[in-house]
């Protein structure tokens, strides 16, 4: 097995589209970025506006539907070069995209190469959600999972049926909901909350440059925790390894 510090690969899916998925793959391109690491973004046949739309610099088109799409795909995201990936995962391409992964026993390679895979699941509160997330984690048990409360779709609804899994007593990671108005913004393409906040008041209105400030401040304080509680649970796997 390798040794050294893991690459993270997030794979941000949901079993509804339309639910903040490319919203909440932003969010994780931007705060890695924020925290000036290198990142690479692949977005996988997005259900509305393309996370390459968005943000162009780092993320690029990928396909799974013919082989050499695949390959393209897949031989990048298995690189171990420390560089977290964020795959964006359309619904459609949902299904194809694991079923590809246990043919290939991507599972087997993540673990040969310390590539960790984290699995984002953007939740609704419905059977469909729920069954779909229990099928993932069945399958891929030694993926990380963490559940995404978009508040615009869950509108307070109780994700507790889905019994997910936790870092350090984490179970979701909540993406507040945005004002119609700032949500407008936020919606042009292309667009960096990054950049938008650092605009100020020359672009933006007093209030809404305070909404975004105080939306950011909370997505990234959570991304923080929950970055701080996986890499915890990898230094405590890690020490137990050493110690069998």
């Amino acid at each position: 097995m390798a040794v050294g510090r893991p690459t993270y690969l997030f794979i941000v899916c949901s079993a509804h589209p339309r639910v903040g998925k490319t919203l909440t793959a932003r969010l994780l391109v931007e705060f890695q970025h924020a925290n000036g690491r290198p990142v690479a973004a692949f977005d996988l046949g997005s259900d509305g506006p393309a996370l390459t739309e968005f943000l162009p610099a780092f993320s690029t088109p990928a396909s799974i539907d013919e082989i050499a799409g695949q390959m393209a795909l897949f031989e990048q995201i298995i690189s171990a070069d420390e560089v977290p990936k964020v795959v964006d995962v359309g619904q459609r391409a949902l299904a194809s995209l694991f079923m590809i992964m246990r043919g290939i026993n991507f599972e087997e390679e993540a673990n040969r190469r310390l590539i960790k895979p984290i699995v984002l699941f953007v939740a609704a509160p419905d059977d469909v959600s729920a069954r779909a997330y229990a099928i993932l984690y069945e399958q891929f048990q030694t993926f990380g999972f963490t559940l995404i409360n978009n508040e615009h779709v869950v509108q307070g609804c109780d994700l507790a049926t889905l019994s997910p899994p936790s870092f350090a007593g984490m179970p979701t990671l909540v993406v507040p909901e945005l004002s119609a108005d700032l949500q407008a913004w936020c919606d042009q393409r292309p667009c960096s909350f990054a950049d938008l906040h650092r605009s100020g008041p020359d672009v933006l209105s007093e209030e809404l440059w305070g909404e975004l400030d105080a939306w950011l401040r909370r997505c990234f304080g959570q991304l923080h925790e929950w970055e701080l509680a996986m890499t915890t649970s990898d230094i405590n796997g890690s020490s137990d390894e050493s110690l069998s």
